[in-house]
């Protein structure tokens, strides 16, 4: 999925106009900070693809990139097979979607479950399946899984009870053997380093460690409550334990969830409660689709466009040296958490794979850190050498959509009709160092360093209706059965 567009201020694949030739002197670029809002993959705002992913629209992929978005929410039906093995076709289907969603430019928030209460009757007859129709349905779909790996963020544990959220399950699957069992099911049928969500805090306190970590959490009623509705211990002792493993954990794995309906006494909508626990979990994605009462008002509280753009990484271009030895970028990461994967920035030709600045991978800059990288320039110089972060997939990386997109410089004028894609260039040039030339969809245009960034999506908080248009209420209407 297109190229990792890298929060460089500018916007990636960043082409630097260089010299062909080594100056003797050394060059150095320093470059402001941007507020952009910026389309990067595995991290932002998630929507849901369809009711049920083995019926996937292309359209509806379509919509969700269109708005912005790099993340969609796939929720994988399979209530017809409580009784017996996943027939062929299922398979199929279920790898068809995944090729959809490859061509639409998006990843998804993977998860399986045998029901989706949309009332409360609904969900106080859900029902799921016994132990070894579990087992022999991950070992039926981790091939699937493991060979669309590319176009998965990170996959929730699901399977059961109500939603596939770990708890009311009709068949003990609730208990923590058949929890520790579909877990160590899930970790053998999927490939590293793709990660696995848990509901519960409590489950990941005594999941085994792993090297690397691979378990994280995903907090589907974020916000909600002092217990996020459940997701945390009654008891103040044991809520403050779990809170300080979560933080812990979340500096390291994916943390991702949505908001839900709760009681309006306890919930923590208000902008200083979001931004704080956003901040202290590390929180990577999160549903726009619902629960709606959170979204409004951070958009009259004004900080829903400084959730979107802070969600994941967001890594900045901070400066640049070239001298006689290489080229030096120091980056430091404005986001809340890591980047997902262990990609590379790299430095090359338009087009060329390039060679890899090192020695860290951007998944090991941490929020809040900073770091200079370093590689040796290609000799002689070419008159374009461009930085690019591309997917670890092999079948990724030369698509220019899931690369980095970077704040850095951005245009004074824009039209708010065009979406500036990662695939457009922002070029530096060395002999005119206060303009940053922005090739616009075929529109060229002039941004004066250090000015005021341009939204290059379509404004977050102006258009928040349409991004979270009426979409098919999906969702369960009564959240206090939620334990």
């Amino acid at each position: 999925m297109r190229w990792f567009s890298l929060l460089l201020a500018v916007i990636l694949p960043l082409a630097v106009l260089l010299p062909h030739t080594v100056s003797a002197d050394p060059v150095r670029m320093d470059f402001s900070a941007s507020n952009a809002s910026l389309t990067n993959p595995e991290r932002g705002f998630w929507k849901f693809a369809t009711d049920d992913f083995l019926k996937v629209d292309p359209a509806e992929l379509a919509n969700i990139r269109s708005q912005g978005l790099s993340l969609a929410y796939a929720i994988v039906r399979l209530d017809d097979y409580r009784d017996a093995t996943l027939p062929q076709p299922v398979l199929d289907a279920l790898q068809h979607s995944f090729a959809l969603t490859r061509q639409a430019g998006l990843k998804v928030i993977l998860r399986f479950a045998y029901n989706y209460s949309q009332t409360s009757s609904e969900y106080e007859t859900a029902e799921d399946v016994t132990l070894p129709v579990v087992l022999g349905h991950i070992a039926q779909l981790g091939p699937v899984i493991a060979a669309n790996a590319d176009t998965i963020a990170v996959v929730q544990a699901g399977f059961i009870g109500a939603w596939g959220e770990s708890h009311s399950s009709s068949n003990g699957l609730d208990s923590p053997g058949a929890k520790a069992a579909i877990r160590d099911a899930l970790a053998a049928s999927i490939p590293a380093p793709l990660q696995i969500q848990g509901r519960y805090p409590a489950d990941l306190l005594t999941w085994p460690p792993t090297a690397p970590v691979r378990f994280g959490l995903h907090n589907d009623c974020f916000l909600s409550s002092d217990t996020d509705v459940g997701t945390y211990s009654e008891d103040p002792e044991t809520r403050t334990l779990q809170r300080a493993h979560i933080t812990t954990l979340t500096d390291s794995t994916f943390f991702s969830g949505e908001t839900c309906d709760a009681d309006p006494a306890y919930i923590n909508s208000d902008c200083a409660d979001a931004l704080a626990d956003s901040a202290t979990f590390h929180l990577s994605a999160l549903g726009l689709d619902y629960y709606r009462v959170f979204h409004d008002r951070w958009v009259r509280e004004g900080c829903l466009a400084q959730i979107d753009s802070r969600m994941g990484y967001r890594l900045r271009l901070v400066s640049a040296d070239i001298d006689g030895a290489g080229i030096r970028i120091t980056l430091t990461n404005d986001g809340w958490a890591r980047a997902l994967q262990p990609r590379h920035l790299r430095i090359g030709e338009p087009g060329s794979a390039g060679v890899a600045l090192g020695p860290q991978t951007l998944n090991q800059i941490g929020a809040g850190q900073m770091v200079t990288l370093f590689a040796e320039l290609p000799m002689p110089l070419p008159e374009h050498l461009c930085l690019t972060a591309p997917d670890t997939s092999p079948r990724l990386a030369p698509i220019p959509n899931m690369q980095f997109v970077p704040p850095m410089v951005t245009l004074r004028e824009w039209d708010e009709t065009k979406v500036l894609l990662p695939t457009a260039p922002v070029c530096l040039d060395p002999h005119h160092p206060q303009f940053v030339a922005v090739d616009r969809q075929n529109d060229l245009a002039l941004a004066q360093r250090g000015g005021v960034v341009a939204n290059p999506r379509h404004r977050l908080t102006q258009s928040y209706n349409r991004l979270s248009d009426t979409s098919p209420d999906r969702h369960r209407q009564n959240a206090a059965n939620r334990t």
